[in-house]
């Protein structure tokens, strides 16, 4: 270990105040800067908090969104399927009114007859 009657008194003299004026100094920027990784900290911390709060929002929103489609695809998938019932049983309805009409003309023609 180094002995202290090798370091001169003037080292004491003059380092005792610039070590005094450093500590002064120096201490409540480095606090404060302290203080502030703190705060930016705790901001990023809850704006990151609110972003996923949003996110989950957004996500539950396209799910309902998504659901609602499928409902309204299933919904026109049967208004479809109706369609195209209702088609075939008016060929079916047009078909039998032609029949009809076909015997109503033949029984027409043999009272004229």
């Amino acid at each position: 270990m180094p002995e202290l009657d090798g370091i001169p008194t003037w080292v004491y003299v003059i380092g005792a105040p610039v070590g005094f004026f450093a500590f002064r100094l120096l201490w409540p920027l480095m606090k404060q800067s302290v203080d502030t990784q703190v705060v930016q900290g705790r901001t990023e911390s809850g704006l990151l908090a609110q972003v996923m709060v949003e996110r989950d929002r957004a996500l539950k929103r396209a799910d309902d969104a998504e659901d609602r489609a499928d409902a309204l695809f299933k919904e026109l998938a049967d208004v479809k399927a109706q369609l195209t019932v209702m088609a075939y049983q008016l060929e079916v309805a047009n078909a039998k009114i032609e029949a009809l009409t076909n015997q109503i003309n033949a029984m027409a023609g043999e009272r004229n007859a």
